[in-house]
């Protein structure tokens, strides 16, 4: 059986449970709550426990329904980005909140710095668990540079030295900002 973070159901539902999951018709679809409208559903981050489901997950774009946020280029980042901000992870940084609840996440698209309609992959940030204060270890970070479903990441992993020293300067190791 497996957990989401947050009590809402998503497409993704069924590839984290593999080739054995299945829908019972009086069961809500698994992109929506029963009641609710598609528009409705809050899309969720995978975990980090089956790359696979993540990549697909990024490869789906299903993100893309998330507020974006087109963010200066940081020093030392290569290409442009173009950032999506889950809503509690955009809730949190418009309270101004020091540290973002769980389920917070984050995709970048990286994308060319000559062509930025080229998109050479992706980058997410996915906080996993309640930390009390900035803990690099409740974050999951996960870089890949291919648009395939069968993609293989750089990074996946928790607290990456090379993703944190960056991102430490941020809030909660977040650096977007929203008014």
């Amino acid at each position: 059986m497996v957990r989401c973070p947050e009590p809402i159901a998503c497409a993704l539902t069924l590839a984290l449970l593999g080739s054995g999951a299945s829908c019972v018709a009086d069961e809500p679809a698994p992109d929506t709550l029963a009641g609710e409208t598609e528009t409705e559903t809050e899309v969720v981050a995978p975990g980090d426990d089956d790359l696979a489901a993540i990549q697909e997950w990024l490869v789906s774009r299903a993100y893309q329904s998330w507020e974006r946020h087109d963010p200066e280029p940081a020093p030392g980042m290569s290409g442009g980005a173009r950032v999506y901000l889950s809503p509690a992870l955009a809730d949190s940084l418009r309270a101004g909140a020091s540290v973002h609840p769980p389920g917070s996440a984050a995709v970048r698209e990286i994308v060319d710095a000559q062509d930025p309609t080229r998109q050479l992959g992706w980058a997410l940030v996915h906080k996993l668990e309640e930390s009390t204060e900035a803990n690099s270890d409740a974050w999951f970070f996960y870089e890949v540079f291919s648009l395939e479903v069968d993609g293989q990441p750089q990074t996946a992993e928790r607290g990456p030295p090379g993703c944190v020293g960056c991102h430490g300067e941020g809030v909660d190791f977040v650096r977007s900002q929203l008014d």
